[in-house]
């Protein structure tokens, strides 16, 4: 197995990134269908997005070409977008975002407080949820200043209407703490280590009984 931190900067680099997400596109489109049949119609996947692909025009026609409209428009495909991806050119991220929005797909923002985030251009995106990054997560026991900063954020997200995503929570009592702090959604090896879907598919009919 090769962790995407390895291949990823590779497949930019070489430009590969734009076909591989086009294959990642055919492969999310099947397995909606899939959890779609097994009644998990509320069941949503994200789709990491490359700074370099962010930046190309050819992204919203791929979306739109691959990705089905009756699994758009339920609200079931959502593109992770990183601060640094929108913050290079932010008047393409606002086309790309609204226009990715109108189809009925779901914005989150990835990896939240790590880039050159602005308050500014946060409330002119059209996002739906933002996912704290696990380096606060991490020691959000230990120190006040990460659970401070957790805490803040998730309280902001809901002024804003937004959704909150805890990443990388590994541990019971870091779950404990996002409870009362009322994160919307925790993400991380606590519940589950990433799998083929086969297996996901498995976990969520245990998980749902």
């Amino acid at each position: 197995m090769i962790p995407p931190f390895k291949f990823i900067p590779i497949a930019e680099n070489s430009e590969l990134i734009v076909p591989i997400t086009e294959i990642i596109l055919d492969e999310v489109n099947r397995i909606l269908k899939i959890l779609c049949k097994n009644n998990f119609k509320d069941v949503s996947i994200a789709i990491n997005i490359s700074a370099k692909h962010f930046k190309q025009n050819i992204l919203t026609k791929q979306i739109e070409t691959k990705i089905k409209n009756n699994l758009t428009n339920n609200t079931c495909v959502e593109i992770e977008v990183t601060e640094s991806a929108v913050m290079e050119d932010i008047n393409i991220a606002i086309n790309q975002l609204n226009y990715l929005h109108k189809l009925g797909i779901k914005v989150a923002l990835d990896d939240y407080g790590t880039g050159h985030s602005s308050l500014k251009y946060l409330k002119e995106l059209p996002i739906d949820i933002i996912k704290i990054d696990k380096t606060f997560i991490d020691d959000i026991t230990k120190k006040e200043k990460n659970y401070a900063i957790v805490k803040s954020t998730i309280e902001m997200a809901k002024l804003l209407n937004m959704k909150t995503v805890a990443e990388g929570v590994e541990t019971k009592e870091q779950v404990e703490i996002l409870k009362k702090l009322e994160v919307d959604y925790i993400q991380g090896y606590y519940y589950a280590k990433p799998m083929p879907f086969e297996e996901a598919l498995e976990f969520l009919k245990n998980f749902n009984s």
